[in-house]
């Protein structure tokens, strides 16, 4: 989708990295936000365009695939990027350490506590790398916040409720005690 190209350019620069795989369910399409064509067709011809213009020839060494199953079975991926729709976040991280990947995953990470603990369960039993985006979290509100609360501005916090935005609405997904 746009996301997973948008990040797949930027990995394409990393030195230390190299791009042998992509994985999207759609082909091709022209339905996204962005209102331009993506899909794994045009992510695997980005890949394979970056790296024909570092050797000399054509590269053709990306696979592309449907089904992010079959990248996690390839022995030859240390890493996978997780730009997938919301709700699968966790199944795929959870499945991504399992079989031995160190992991990148776009927030939200899940849409539960139950699903969060079992993605650290994973990757702390497979001793994996984890990290996730957290985009505006870095911002100087969300510190403040943070530190309003940690120093006891807010008094006793008996009960947080977790949301999930839905294009305007609140999806209410857990409650913490």
């Amino acid at each position: 989708g746009n996301n997973g190209v948008n990040w797949l350019r930027n990995f394409l620069e990393e030195k230390s990295a190299h791009v042998i795989a992509v994985c999207d369910v759609n082909e091709i399409s022209d339905g996204y936000w962005e209102n331009t064509v993506r899909g794994r067709k045009v992510a695997r011809s980005i890949v394979n365009e970056h790296y024909s213009s570092l050797v000399k020839g054509s590269y053709s060494g990306c696979d592309a695939y449907e089904d992010f199953r079959h990248v996690l079975d390839r022995p030859d991926i240390d890493a996978v990027y997780i730009g997938t729709p919301d709700h699968w976040h966790s199944v795929i991280a959870v499945a991504a350490a399992k079989a031995g990947k160190d992991i990148y995953c776009e927030k939200p990470l899940t849409w539960s506590l139950g699903e969060g603990q079992a993605v650290v369960k994973a990757v702390r039993e497979n001793k994996r790398v984890f990290q996730t985006g957290s985009m505006q979290r870095s911002g100087g509100q969300f510190k403040k916040a943070c530190e309003l609360v940690r120093n006891g501005y807010l008094g006793d916090i008996k009960r947080i409720l977790v949301a999930l935005p839905d294009f305007g609405n609140a999806i209410w997904v857990d409650e913490f005690p």
